[in-house]
Order: structure tokens, then sequence, then C-alpha cells
């Protein structure tokens, strides 16, 4: 969530300081605030940081050049994390070995310049003479102690060893120190009398004291590299001077460039007032007042003059009684305020009422960093407050003219709402002393806001001075923009000193009405919407697609969704005189269903390199992520459905989330790896066979085999068969592997060409019989070529089963083959002829087709001798008379048809056996 700082930077009522002297002589070491910023660099590394350090401070030390600023007797930082690299300080050089930035980075400012100049004031830069036995001495120019602080700004590239949730950075030589509470150094007395600031539970930092002076150890901050982030950074000096009984007001200017939300707080330290040195307690300026000697003396070591003033504080509230209450407290009253300091959580500003003067207090507030309720890291920014007694002095104010605002809209305390690509306007005045301020207004809008920017000023160096920028955001443009107006007093009858009051201005950009980011939620949940429309204006909601009616409410800015399914819904504002604002905006909830995940166990029966395992989710696997362990095992990535392993019998485990973290699951895939069974099928002869021939079937690399079918096989079992099918058949090989683990079936198939010649069974028929030729085994399949021979006596001899009338003994023979002629199959079947009756028909039809057995009439067994053949009409008189057993009666008399009816005949003949046969009987001669 973006902060929204409300800053307004009423900087320093000051007033002329009494001081003790009228000329200073020697050097004065004055202190600002101070305070780190991390920036991170993921364009060099996502552990690399670059770390800016600010300090505001007026400090001559001794150099070999023998004159200049130099920032203390502690350039060192010391970093180290309570991770891996736990309690190993990471300390360098930051102050000597990085030099001084020209301009503030973020304001666009100059830097190392002077913060407070002093009105008439002569004093160079260049006159500041070396530190010698008798001191530094200063050009008789130089007016007030103010006058030499600066802000100055170091940076560095850090890049860290690790990632951890917790690195803390300090500012000086002593490293941090895990685990402790006290110290027992000689130098600070009894043990215990020194306590520590505990910053967690696992470590904890201290201030030097002695020759470090206590106050150059002025730095800290705490960052959480687990997450990709930058710290916020102020747009006000650490720096605040004030004047006693008057009101004052600082505010933080925060800005976070991430959007980050961010909480401020005081922090308290204690320092037992009997400390003692060579400084007194009041040195160790965060957390007891420091009320600063200033030495004015004609040598140095003269302290019999100082600016100390006796202090007198009412309790805070609900503490009790003088003497009884607690005097300072972080909350109410971490110096001299007497329980007016306010300190708003939100935005870090703060006010007070200082009740004393001469004092200087270090506050130190901690800005905390958080995103989605994750804490980021914490920024210890020290704000140097020094409280003056001098004259009246009144700041100048910064108004908005919000009636003359073009294409933009005011929130208050300087926040400003536009959008992309129209041009804006806004008109402010800066506001003096009537007839007595001479106002000077400056800016960094090219800085902040581009080349698309500019700011026109009228009345300059007068007590009222008109600012108008005119600015047209880039079509691109989003978020918050921050411009610093800077307003000086230049007016010198008030007050010896020149301060410049900075107010800033926040714009922020955005398309104008801006549903948000589509999201998803688990299923049954709610979620809150956020209409962010330009200028809060009020909003109406809609479902688009998915769930109807899974809104609160719809004209409200902020309505619960509840959809049961993926739902779309639209945001629609009405932007009065912003045409250039986006009206409506969409979002989508993706709603995520629970899902169940099946990764099936996996059998291994052969030896391979690798296979994959698959996880099988209910919803599609772009929707999840999966995680799969053991990791040994796995080739290349563990976290897709489907992974590639080296076999191995082994159980995986795979957990499958959801990309919500809604729901997670968990399955496993039991591998069962048998490299050692690998059958195979060998065949010999391969190819077509002929029927009658056979083929080896062997099976290797298996365990147990079972055959099928049982036809026309050796065995059933062995692994080693022969088969001689007569037609083609498919022969199956089961295989089941000795641990019963691994099945494999094989199966081939034996082409056979089916020729099988089966003439039959000889027989035995009477003379004049009929026959069928040809046995039941008979095959003769496509393109097969058949024939019987000799073709006596027989009906279509191409004929698989022909008929045939022998009238002697005869043996026919059957040929088969197939047309190439690789395949011949041969049989024969021999028919004897038996002569023991003569058989006669008992009816004929001379007009029928002409045949052996219906177109005339006669004996059908033609080997018998015949002695005679007669036929007799019904009157006795004999019509046909033959003694060739070949010739038949054709139904005529001396050439004439004769009559239907019934007609006797009678024969007489020898069996080649010698047996002879007399017969007569009917037969019906029709017509």
């Amino acid at each position: 969530m973006v902060l929204r700082l409300l800053g307004i930077f009423v900087l320093l009522n000051i007033l002329q300081v009494k001081l003790c002297y009228t000329q200073p002589t020697y050097a004065i070491n004055t202190y600002g605030g101070t305070e780190f910023i991390f920036k991170h660099r993921p364009d060099i590394s996502d552990t690399t940081y670059q770390l800016l350090f600010r300090k505001n401070l007026a400090w001559y030390r001794y150099s070999a050049n023998g004159v200049g600023y130099l920032l203390g007797t502690n350039p060192n930082i010391n970093l180290v994390d309570t991770c891996n690299y736990k309690y190993q300080p990471i300390s360098f050089n930051l102050v000597d070995n990085n030099p001084l930035l020209s301009i503030n980075p973020f304001s666009g400012d100059s830097a190392s310049k002077r913060i407070f100049p002093v009105c008439n004031s002569s004093f160079p830069d260049t006159v500041i003479t070396p530190w010698g036995s008798s001191g530094g001495i200063i050009h008789s120019g130089f007016k007030d102690t103010f006058e030499l602080i600066r802000d100055y700004w170091h940076d560095t590239i850090l890049h860290l060893p690790e990632k951890c949730g917790l690195w803390q950075v300090v500012q000086g030589a002593l490293s941090l120190i895990p685990n402790d509470c006290g110290y027992t150094g000689s130098a600070l007395g009894p043990i215990n009398t020194f306590h520590y600031s505990g910053t967690n539970v696992d470590t904890s930092w201290y201030f030097g004291y002695g020759a470090n002076k206590g106050y150059s150890h002025t730095g800290i901050t705490q960052i959480n590299t687990l997450f990709p982030n930058s710290s916020p950074y102020f747009l006000s000096y650490p720096t605040l001077v004030t004047v006693k009984n008057v009101s004052t007001f600082y505010a933080m200017n925060a800005v976070d460039p991430d959007g980050d939300s961010l909480s401020f707080s005081s922090v308290n330290m204690v320092f037992p007032d009997s400390v003692q040195g060579d400084h007194p307690a009041s040195y160790f300026s965060p957390w007891v007042p420091f009320r600063q000697c200033v030495w004015y003396g004609p040598t140095y070591n003269d302290t019999t003059t100082t600016c100390f003033r006796t202090q007198k504080y009412n309790c805070i509230p609900g503490t009790g009684v003088l003497p009884n209450c607690i005097r300072y407290d972080a909350v109410h009253n971490p110096f001299d305020t007497d329980s007016t300091f306010l300190l708003n959580p939100a935005t870090g500003d703060f006010s007070f009422t200082a009740k004393s003067a001469y004092q200087s207090a270090k506050l130190i507030i901690r800005c905390d960093e958080y995103r989605n309720g994750v804490w980021l890291g914490s920024v210890y920014r020290h704000i140097q407050v020094h409280v003056i007694d001098s004259m009246f002095y009144s700041q100048p104010s910064l108004r908005i003219d919000t009636a003359n605002l073009v294409n933009c809209s005011y929130d208050s305390n300087y926040v400003f709402r536009a959008c992309a690509g129209a041009p804006i306007s806004i008109p402010f005045d800066a506001l003096g002393i009537n007839n007595v301020s001479q106002l000077k207004v400056r800016d960094n809008h090219n800085f902040s806001l581009g080349a698309s920017s500019s700011v026109t000023y009228f009345n300059q160096a007068s007590d009222s001075v008109r600012g108008v920028l005119l600015w047209t955001p880039p079509a691109n443009a989003s978020g918050w923009y921050n411009m610093l107006v800077t307003v000086k007093d230049s007016v010198c009858s008030m007050t010896p000193y020149l301060f410049e009051h900075p107010y800033l201005l926040r714009i922020w950009i955005s398309e104008g009405v801006n549903a948000g980011r589509d999201t998803a939620i688990c299923a049954g949940t709610s979620i809150q919407l956020q209409a962010n429309v330009l200028g809060n204006n009020p909003a109406t909601w809609s479902v688009l697609s998915g769930s109807a009616n899974s809104l609160s409410c719809t004209n409200c800015n902020n309505p619960i969704a509840t959809p049961a399914q993926t739902t779309t819904y639209v945001v629609q504002a009405n932007l009065s005189g912003l045409s250039s604002c986006k009206q409506k905006d969409t979002i989508t909830i993706v709603v995520q269903p629970d899902f169940s995940l099946n990764a099936t166990d996996t059998l291994i029966c052969a030896p391979l390199n690798q296979i994959n395992l698959y996880a099988q989710p209910s919803v599609l696997p772009g929707a999840l992520s999966f995680q799969w362990s053991p990791a040994s095992g796995i080739l290349g990535s563990s976290t897709q459905s489907q992974i590639t392993i080296t076999p191995s019998s082994t159980q995986y485990v795979v957990v499958a989330s959801d990309t919500v973290g809604c729901f997670t699951h968990t399955d496993t895939s039991s591998i069962v790896y048998d490299p050692s069974f690998n059958p195979e099928l060998l065949v010999s002869p391969s190819g077509s066979i002929c029927t009658g021939d056979s083929v080896q079937l062997q099976i290797t690399g298996g365990g147990s085999i079972t055959w099928s079918p049982s036809y026309h096989i050796s065995s059933l079992s062995d692994a080693v068969v022969w088969v001689w099918p007569d037609t083609t058949v498919t022969y199956l090989a089961e295989i089941v592997s000795a641990n019963s683990a691994c099945r494999e079936s094989l199966t081939y198939t034996v082409p056979v060409i089916a020729l099988r010649a089966d003439a039959g069974l000889d027989q035995e028929i009477f003379d004049g019989e009929a026959v069928i030729l040809g046995g039941p085994s008979m095959l003769c399949g496509a393109g097969c070529n058949l024939k019987w021979f000799p073709d006596q006596y027989l009906f279509f001899n191409y004929l698989m089963y022909p008929k045939a009338v022998p009238h002697e003994t005869i043996t026919y023979w059957v040929m088969l083959s197939n047309e190439s002629g690789t395949c011949i199959s041969r049989d024969s079947v021999t028919i004897r002829v038996k002569c023991t009756d003569i058989y006669m028909p008992n009816v004929f039809n001379p007009q029928a087709p002409q045949s052996e057995y219906t177109g005339n009439f006669g004996p059908r067994n033609v080997s018998i001798d015949l002695n005679y053949f007669r036929v007799f009409n019904r009157w006795g008189q004999m019509v046909f008379q033959t003694e060739d057993v070949s010739y038949r009666w054709d139904g005529k008399y001396k050439g004439e048809p004769q009559p239907a009816g019934t007609y006797v005949w009678v024969i007489e003949g020898k069996c080649p056996n010698g047996e002879w046969i007399r017969k007569s009987g009917n037969v019906l001669l029709v017509r």
C-alpha cells in the first residue's frame, strides 16, 4: 500500500542566539542528524544494494592539506546478519573511500552546502586553519555555530554474502554484540552501568565513548533481504533548529519507492546519570537531553562559562508527582518539551514546544516498512534538534489556489490527483509577513517531473510570491510524483538566520478509475474490492461475467465480493472535468478450486536410462506448483507436474499447491524396477510357410511362460516351442518375471499359405453309383489352384468336391498349388466298383435334356457282360432289344416316339466275376 504522506516541512522557528561571548575564536563541533538509505540493485545482482549515508554536521578534523570539512572520527560502517553469516560483522570504510556526492540523489538539490546561512555573513569555506596546539582558528567573518552545518552524502555498493531476514547496519568502528545487555569496560565504570538498545532478540548495539565521542556513532538500519526492496527516503533535513516556547512542527516528507506501508515510532535508550568520563552523560544526546556546552572562552580549556540552563520539568501525564515522575520518555517527552511531543505514526511528522534553551536533543525516529503485512525493514532516522533562545520569527506559509486547479483534484496537505496524458495546472502562493518578508521561492520540477513540466514565479522577493506549475504527465505515468518547493525569507531585520522552508507537493498520477490487479482467492472465501477512483469520487460496481449477485453492495467504493467461480467485475465512476481519465475498469477474481492429485505407481520391467513420472491433478497443471522428492535420481527440474528420473525401486513424493496457496495435496509414486526382465521373441524361419511346415518360437530374457492357443504347438510352457499351423494363426506368449511384478505379452502371427490336398477315403461302390470326391481336411485358400485327374467319369474336375460315376475301379488324384508354385500338395483316392446287381432307373423322359440317367433308359453299371436287354409295351409287344451294354432305349419304336406309360423290361448278363444276373421290372415313360 502506498503510504500517503501529508508532508509539511514547517522548519525552524529560529530566533537570534544569545552567545556567551560575542566573538567566537576557536573551532566549534556542532552535530546534526543522520540516516541510512538502502537501494536494491538487481541490475547488478539480487543481493547487491546501494548504501547512501547522510549526515548533517559542522566538524573540523586535521588532514594532510591542513584545511577542510570532514565527517568525524569514525568513517567505518559495520554490517551483520542473524542468519548463516551470524555475528560475523562486515566492516568497511564508507567516508574516506567514497567521495562526497554533489547532488542530493532524491531531491536534486545541491549537497555539501551549508544548511543555515547567516545574514550578512562573509565567512568563506576556505579560511579554516588547521587544528594546532591552540585549536583551529576560524575566520572572523564566522558568526554562529549553525553556519558551519552542512548536508553531506556518501554512497557505496554493497555485495551482501547471503539473503537474510534481518541485516543490521551501524555507522561506527565498534561491532555489534550478540545476546548481550551490558558492558563491563572500565571506561564506563561498574558492570551494567551502560545498557544497549536491543534491536531484536539476537543482537544489540551501542554508541561509542571516550575518544570516539559517542555522537559519531550515529546511524543504524535493519533490512530484510529475502524480499526485493528499497528503503524509504526523506525530503527533509535531519536537523532542526527551533526556539523555546514556540510551537514547532516538523514534516518527515517520507517517500517509499516501492509504495510499501510505513509506520513511525520514537525510540528511547537510557544512560544512567552516574556515567561520567571526559564528557558529561548529556553528550549521549539520543536519549538524554543534550545540553551542549559551547566554549567561547579565550582558550579551549576554559569551561568556566557555559550555556547550560537550569531546567524544570512538569510530569508526564500519569507518571505521578515530582520528584517521583519520569522526566524523559520517547513517546511524550524525549527532551525538555513538557510532554508536548506528539508523533504521527502514519506520516512521521511530529510537533512539540521546547521549554528550555539552550538544549540539543537527538531524536531517533524508527520507520518500519511493511508489504502485505510482511516486515521489510526498519530505518532509524536520527534527527538533531537544537533549541535556542531568540527573537520572534514567523515562518512563511504555502497556500494552494484550489479554485484555479486545472485537470487535477486536491486532497489536503499538498496532495493532488490527476490522470496521465492530461495537462494540469497547479497555482500556489508563498505568503510571509505583509510588507516585511522578502520571499524567494524555488523548486526541483526539472529533477522530479522532467522536461514536460515548467514553473513560473511572479513577485519574487516580496511578501507574496505566486507560482504556477504546468505539467503534462506522460501517457505511461503512474504512481507518486514529488515536487519540492523551497521558500526562503531573505529579510534580515527580524533574525540573523536565513532559513529555507521546504514544502512537498505530492501528485498521484493514475488512469482515473482503477479496480486493481486481477487476483485469485480460495474457493469459499471473500475478497474486498478496492475502487481506486481519482479524487475519491463515488463508484458503482457490476458483474460482467461469472457469479451474479456476488457483491455485498453495488453503489459503494469497496464492496465485498464472494464469487463461486471466476468472475469479472466492472467499476465505474463519473469523473466530471477529467475527460482524459479512464471512467471504468475491470478486475477478474480467479476462484481457485480445490483439486485432487494422482501420482500413479509405476512398474518398470526393462533396462532404461530414464523414465517420466506424472502427477495428474484434477485442474490444469499450469495453475499449480509441484515439488518432488527425494532429489536424488531426478534429472532436471523437480518442480513440474512431469519429472524425469533414472529408474530405481524408489518411492517418490509429490506435493502440489495452487499458486494462490489455498490447497496443498500430497501423493506418492512407487517405482518397482527389474532391469533383468527384458523378454524378446525370436522366430525361425520367419515369413510365410506352407501347410504342414513348422516354425520355431523362442522367448529370451523372461521368466515363466504361458503359450496360447493350444493349436498345433509342441508345448504350452517351454521357452522354445514348435508350431505347424495349417492356416494363419497368432500365437501369444505371456511372460511373468521371477518376482511376479513384471509381466509382458509377446505375439507372433505365423502366415500360412493354406494348401492341403485331401482326396478323401478310398470307397467301394456298385457299378453305376455316383460318388463325391474330396475329404474334410481339404484346404484351398485365396489364390489356390486345384485340379482333379484323370477326368474320366468326373463332373467338373476343378471343383473341390466333384462328383464321379466310375464304371470300373479307378484312382483319382487332386493337386493344389499357390500362384507362385512355392507350395504344392497332392493326394489320391481309389474308387472300387462292385458287380453284384444291375441297377435300372424306374422313370425316364426322352424329351428331358439328354443325360445318361434321364434322357434314355438302360443299365447303369456298364462293366456287365450283357446277354440281352429287352423292353415290352403293355400289349406284350417288344419295342426295344440290345446285347450292347452301352446302348440304351430312347423311347422310340421303329423311329416313332412311344406313348407315355408303363413298360416292362427284362435283362440278363454276367459280372466280371462270372456270376449270372437275370432281372426284370417296370419303367415309367413320361413326356
